[in-house]
């Protein structure tokens, strides 16, 4: 469930914050909702690693990805395809705007992964040292 919630919370805020920011502005919510979402640490933090990074960094991810994809298959719609088509042709040399979107998508996982997964271990171990 907090997985869950996290994401979504990930998802919106990185929406709000692409308004008013540039294209890094998403990873300052990606860093700071998992920092305070993270449980209580009930076993070392060296025990937990592969569960922390493992599901920050998937939240992280999957809300880059639907941020960003969406951003992209918006603005290649609407305008016809045409830079899609272009970029595509330009990247994997097939005039597929689908892949520039997936491109785009996968590159917004990964923007927003990272510092999840860094906010996450961040907040362990301050919670660790207590």
């Amino acid at each position: 469930m907090k997985f869950i919630i996290k994401t979504t919370l990930i998802t919106i805020s990185a929406l709000l914050v692409s308004f008013f920011l540039p294209w890094w502005g998403m990873c300052i919510p990606a860093f700071i909702i998992p920092f305070f979402f993270v449980s209580s640490p009930k076993r070392s933090f060296s025990s937990r690693k592969k569960e922390i990074s493992g599901l920050s960094f998937l939240s992280g991810f999957i809300a880059g990805l639907l941020v960003w994809g969406g951003a992209a298959a918006y603005q290649n719609y609407g305008n016809g395809s045409v830079l899609g088509k272009r970029i595509a042709e330009l990247i994997t040399q097939s005039p597929q705007p689908i892949y520039a979107i997936l491109i785009s998508a996968v590159l917004g996982g990964l923007i927003c992964a990272f510092p999840a997964m860094t906010g996450a271990y961040l907040a362990t171990m301050l919670k660790e040292k207590k």
